[in-house]
């Protein structure tokens, strides 16, 4: 009988382990073919999310000071048409265009003023300040564009990209007498605005800088823990060793997820060793078994060399004998 148990046989590396090494060789990377790394995305997630806080943020205060702009230059437009108009009356009465130049040159104060102008109510221009502006004054009283202005007796305006301008009634017991026009320009505004959105410029820079050195910060504490687990599952399937061992950096989710890889290779390390004890206690019984068998071979020849050997014995007296 030659009855014999083999031991089982350890897995063969997998087909793929060339590649497998080769994307462990380079940590940094992703192991899928062109795929960004962890690193990269990281930053790519906390440049957007900075950027798009940043760009609202650049709206709101943008929109927030053009409107206090805005509202501040009316009033002050405002405030310096009404106060001219209410000292216009006896000026407007009798035509006084020195005295009423005079009086205009009170928007001096305001740097952001560039015209004013005293009109009659029919459209004729009676004094003058600053810019030319437009050659037709008339058009300036049109009622169809001031019809508020001589309804309630209060300054109103029109707004457009470079200007603001305020149309103020000369008033006498209700009758409109003229009115005084005011235009102020907003190029203080936009300087203001392009300042903000330089230091917002300025602002976003140094938050990005700040933004990425926190990325390689966060890199090194949760990516890189991560990349070397990676890294060590990568040569576990190439090179079936269970004896290696990730280390274990922080008291957190990864590094328990870390102390979980290592208790599993812990556990299949020591599967092995069990499966390689059996297999060489295994290997002791075939080669008993071996020797058993060949030592029964050997005593079955002896066995059958002695009977050959009696039986020619007891032919070789029977011949003597007779």
């Amino acid at each position: 009988m030659n009855a014999s148990l083999e031991p089982s046989d350890k897995p063969e590396p997998a087909s793929d382990a060339p590649a497998d090494a080769a994307a462990a060789s380079q940590p940094g990377k992703s192991p899928d073919a062109g795929g960004p790394s962890i690193r990269l995305r990281l930053r790519r997630v906390i440049l957007v999310v900075l950027g798009v806080t940043l760009l609202g943020a650049a709206v709101t205060v943008v929109g927030l000071q053009t409107y206090a702009f805005r509202n501040a230059t009316i009033e002050r437009t405002g405030v310096a048409a009404g106060m001219i108009a209410r000292n216009s009356t006896a000026t407007l009465e009798f035509e006084d265009a020195r005295q009423a130049e005079r009086l205009l040159d009170a928007l001096s104060a305001e740097r952001s003023i560039r015209q004013g102008l005293l009109l009659t109510v029919d459209g004729r221009l009676l004094a003058r300040f600053g810019d030319a502006g437009t050659s037709d004054p008339q058009r300036l009283v049109d009622p169809a564009a001031w019809s508020p202005a001589t309804e309630s007796g209060a300054p109103v305006h029109r707004f457009s990209w470079t200007s603001i301008e305020s149309l103020a009634p000369v008033m006498m017991h209700r009758d409109t007498l003229g009115y005084v026009y005011v235009r102020a320009g907003l190029e203080r505004m936009y300087r203001e605005l392009a300042l903000s959105v330089l230091l917002i410029i300025v602002a976003t820079l140094v938050a990005g800088a700040i933004a990425l050195r926190l990325a390689d910060r966060l890199h090194k504490r949760i990516v890189e823990p991560i990349l070397s687990l990676a890294d060590s599952m990568r040569r576990v399937t190439h090179d079936q060793d269970f004896s290696l061992r990730v280390e274990a950096r922080e008291d957190h989710e990864i590094g328990q997820l870390t102390g979980g890889y290592n208790q599993m290779l812990a556990q299949l390390q020591e599967r092995d060793r069990r499966l390689a004890e059996r297999g060489d206690e295994l290997a002791q019984i075939n080669r008993e078994l071996a020797e058993a068998a060949d030592g029964a071979h050997r005593a079955r020849e002896i066995a059958e060399q002695a009977s050959r050997a009696k039986s020619m014995f007891v032919a070789n007296m029977s011949h003597e004998i007779r």
